[in-house]
């Protein structure tokens, strides 16, 4: 958006196709990196580029494509941590530096939760850990700060203390937690998430994954 090219229009699709990107290669890095196989990472990293949902959002001007890279990035983090080339503090920080682009990346928090109890039990609780650990977490959420200073400005944008429980904390998110009977689950599954993967992925992909496993 600091990029003195075109309009505010322009800049902001520029910065969700630059992300997107970005993202791309992030997928060819982490993959050749994780399976030591640079064709395999091509070929992932083009279906990826290729993909529905990141093409489409790569050309409008929307946060998802930062948050694709975020998915990677922190994915990335986590592995370093695992085997020990970074301090636990670093994918923590990327964590919460993700939380200020979009807030569905509370959904690694179950998986890195008991990663990181697994890992870290024998010294995950004292107080020294725990306050890094916690600081460099809660560090880049003050960005957020931005949010209330700049809903007293003239610029269309409207902030109260009264919605800082949704805006900031994410409480709206509680109506995502929702589960209902098995029903309504099985109905969630056919209805929603499988039609999902297929138009993402495919049924030729989807049919192939399922094969091989």
């Amino acid at each position: 958006m600091i990029v003195p090219v075109g309009s505010m229009a322009t800049r902001a699709n520029l910065f969700a196709a630059f992300w997107g990107a970005l993202a791309v290669g992030a997928v060819f890095l982490f993959l050749r990196w994780l399976t030591g196989n640079r064709w395999v990472a091509l070929l992932c990293a083009l279906l990826f580029a290729a993909s529905r949902v990141e093409w489409s959002q790569a050309i409008i001007p929307r946060p998802y494509t930062l948050n694709s890279f975020f998915v990677v990035l922190v994915t990335a983090c986590f592995f370093l941590w695992r085997i020990g080339k970074v301090d636990l503090t670093v994918p923590v920080f990327v964590l919460g530096l993700s939380l200020t682009n979009h807030r569905t990346m509370i959904w690694f928090g179950p998986a890195i939760a008991f990663l990181v109890l697994w890992r870290e039990r024998t010294r995950l609780f004292q107080p020294r850990r725990l306050f890094s650990l916690a600081f460099a977490f809660a560090l880049p959420l003050l960005l957020y700060l931005y949010v209330p200073w700049r809903g007293d400005s003239d610029v269309g944008v409207e902030f109260h203390m009264k919605d800082f429980g949704d805006m900031i904390l994410g409480g709206n998110a509680s109506r995502w937690m929702r589960y209902g009977p098995l029903d309504w689950i099985i109905s969630r599954v056919t209805d929603l998430y499988l039609p999902l993967l297929v138009e993402q992925f495919t049924a030729i992909v989807l049919s192939q994954g399922s094969s091989a496993s």
